[in-house]
């Protein structure tokens, strides 16, 4: 049996899996543009990067009616290409591969449109390593991760005891805490270390090479907290 055999390890997909910004923020910058609205500058809009459209959105638009059209027109330009206009980031093929060698379960749990997740798994060649994708609907249903990951808790059969969250934005570890899942912060995409630790992350990893062995740790403190109560 391996080390992390009846574990189930969530992975957000944007700044986590891979690098998508170039898609993402260009979709971001289309929609406001089709709109009329200011259009920011690439660098200053990276912040969008994880957490739902919908939310974004509603950060960018003074006008609430506004949003729909932009989601429409972000999702426009996004389904034309900018899907495929990412990188997996180094190292990672390398991570999936020995977590699932050690007999982790592993679970894509993303605010993106199942319907887009399922294409960047595929294209990139991930999904090999992973059983299942969860992500939002296109009508907006599972844009909380909170609630996505207690539907994936009740569809998969797992506890969150067993389980473990990673993701690069405070949404990811705030949803895992929610519910009572520990959660791993990471620094190679769009949160930085003051975001994931006030967002709750268990842990912080700096690297993708160090993930494996932090992933380890944090089964093992789990271990340990039950062998002390």
């Amino acid at each position: 049996m391996g080390h992390l055999t009846d574990k189930t390890i969530l992975f957000d997909l944007d700044g986590t899996l891979t690098d998508p910004a170039q898609g993402i923020v260009t979709s971001f910058q289309f929609a406001l543009h089709k709109l009329g609205q200011d259009v920011p500058d690439f660098d200053t809009l990276t912040w969008v990067i994880g957490p739902p459209l919908r939310r974004s959105f509603g950060t960018l638009l003074n006008d609430d009616s506004l949003i729909e059209p932009a989601v429409e027109a972000y999702r426009e330009a996004y389904a034309a290409g900018g899907v495929f206009e990412a990188t997996v980031f180094d190292g990672m093929f390398e991570v999936l591969k020995t977590l699932k060698s050690e007999g982790a379960r592993l679970l894509v749990c993303t605010a993106k449109p199942t319907v887009f997740a399922r294409q960047v798994i595929d294209h990139f060649g991930l999904a090999p390593y992973f059983d299942v994708i969860y992500g939002a609907e296109l009508d907006g249903q599972f844009d909380d991760k909170g609630v996505l990951i207690a539907h994936m808790i009740e569809n998969e059969g797992f506890t969150a005891q067993h389980a473990l969250m990673i993701g690069d934005r405070a949404n990811d570890t705030t949803a895992a805490a929610r519910n009572d899942m520990q959660s791993i912060g990471v620094l190679w995409g769009y949160g930085d270390r003051a975001e994931l630790t006030e967002g709750g992350a268990s842990m912080i990893c700096g690297a993708v090479r160090q993930l494996t062995s932090t992933v380890h740790n944090a089964f093992n403190t789990l271990k340990d907290l039950r062998t002390e109560v």
